[in-house]
C-alpha cells in the first residue's frame, strides 16, 4: 500500500487576474490540477473546511503552450504588435506525469519571433523533469 502524500497549505501559485502572480510565463488558474494545488477537507477548530493545498505530483501534459506576454489579440495587427515584443512561447511536445517520488518529464519546444517579426518560428527542443520545468515556468530561467 503506498503512503499518503503529504499536502502542504503553502502553495507554489498565487492566483491573481487569472495568472499565476510573478512567474515569468503566464500560468492560467486552468493549469492548477497539473501544479497539483487541489481542494482538500481539513479540520479546523473541531469543523471541516475545505482549502487548497499543495503536492508534488506535477502533471503538464503533452499540448499545453505557455508564453510570457499574455497571448489575447483579436486581429492580425494585434498579433504583429504582439511579434514586436521579446516574446518567449514554450509547448509541451511530450510529458509523464510526477508521481510516487519520480520527478516525471516533460519534452518541450521553445519558440520566438522570426528575424522579420512576423511568426513564431520553433528555435529548439528542450527536455527537463516536471520539477525543472515548473521552475522554469516561474523564472524563465533555462537550464
Amino acid at each position: 500500500m503506498m503512503a499518503k502524500q503529504k499536502r502542504s497549505l503553502k502553495l507554489i501559485a498565487i492566483f491573481n487576474d487569472g495568472y499565476a502572480d510573478g512567474w515569468f510565463f503566464k500560468v492560467s488558474k486552468s493549469f492548477k490540477e497539473q501544479l497539483d494545488i487541489k481542494k482538500t477537507e481539513r479540520k479546523k477548530s473541531g469543523k471541516t473546511v475545505i482549502v487548497e493545498t499543495q503536492g508534488s505530483e506535477y502533471s503538464m501534459y503533452e499540448g499545453c503552450l505557455f508564453s510570457n506576454i499574455l497571448m489575447k489579440y483579436s486581429s492580425k495587427e494585434e498579433f504583429q504588435n504582439i511579434l514586436q515584443q521579446d516574446i518567449i512561447s514554450i509547448q509541451v511536445k511530450q510529458a509523464f506525469p510526477a508521481s510516487n517520488g519520480a520527478k516525471g518529464s516533460v519534452t518541450f519546444h521553445i519558440f520566438k519571433p522570426s528575424q522579420d517579426k512576423t511568426k513564431l518560428e520553433f528555435k529548439e527542443e528542450k527536455w527537463l523533469n516536471q520539477h525543472d520545468f515548473i521552475e522554469l515556468l516561474k523564472t524563465g530561467v533555462f537550464q
